[in-house]
């Protein structure tokens, strides 16, 4: 009488084995994905700095050469006498004082000013409605939001490390307070002279410290550069300067390259 032999299942070295080919395979790929995850998020970073300086581009336009502050019902003036003030006159000009608001939506949470308790804002940011035609406040600005932003433990704040864009509706800074100075020559040409920051570098520069930052490689950060050129560079924040790049105040921008 014919009989159908039995099936011969896998052995445990067999299911072993194939374990570890497994195993390999996916310690051997997800490094490579996760760079590719990476390199995706940073490019996306790159297209929403070029929105970003076409819309500043606009923005000049419009502004007789002045570069956005804000937010719009939070700017404070400059007078070279008497320091801040709220009313504009002859003389003065906007003053920065917050480094992420002059785009993007509504903050969770906004800096104060000589220990003025936080406001909402209401009237909302100048650059916003040159790439959001009509959005209001709390709607998503998704050309503000770098896909990497994972916030910073260096940004002080009483509501604990979240992504910039949810504390400041803004992941991109410009720097207003201290500069690189040349001595003795002209200007760095407007080409090298750092515009916007993604948040990370920023963090990095007040601090004087070096850090992978939000695109994987360490001490590289996105940047929209004068010229309106966006690229991801080496900057060693130690320094306000480096090779090709220079870190300017953003009043000194406004004064010496205004177009």
């Amino acid at each position: 009488m014919y009989t159908t032999p039995g099936r011969r299942g896998f052995t445990l070295i067999e299911m072993l084995v194939a374990t570890a080919i497994v195993a390999l395979l996916i310690a051997i790929l997800l490094p490579s994905l996760e760079r590719s995850r990476t390199q995706a998020r940073s490019t996306v970073c790159l297209a929403n700095l070029r929105s970003i300086g076409s819309a500043m581009r606009l923005y000049q336009e419009a502004s007789r050469g002045w570069l956005p502050v804000g937010p719009a019902d939070k700017v404070w003036y400059l007078d070279r006498l008497i320091g801040l003030v709220r009313e504009p006159g002859p003389g003065r000009r906007p003053y920065p004082w917050t480094n992420c608001h002059w785009g993007g939506k509504r903050a969770a949470w906004i800096h104060t000013i000589r220990n003025d308790p936080p406001k909402l804002e209401v009237l909302g940011r100048p650059l916003t409605r040159y790439l959001y035609r009509g959005t209001g406040l709390d709607q998503p600005t998704p050309l503000f939001e770098c896909p990497g932003d994972v916030g910073s433990p260096l940004l002080q704040n009483p509501v604990g490390e979240r992504p910039f864009y949810d504390l400041c509706g803004n992941s991109y800074y410009t720097n207003p307070w201290d500069s690189y100075r040349p001595l003795g020559r002209k200007r760095p040409s407007p080409s090298s002279v750092v515009l916007v920051e993604d948040g990370a570098m920023y963090m990095d520069l007040f601090h004087g410290r070096q850090s992978t930052g939000w695109h994987g490689r360490f001490s590289a950060h996105n940047v929209l550069f004068l010229d309106f050129h966006a690229e991801t560079r080496f900057m060693d924040t130690r320094s306000y300067h480096g090779s090709g790049w220079v870190v300017e105040n953003y009043f000194d921008i406004m004064d010496y390259y205004r177009y």
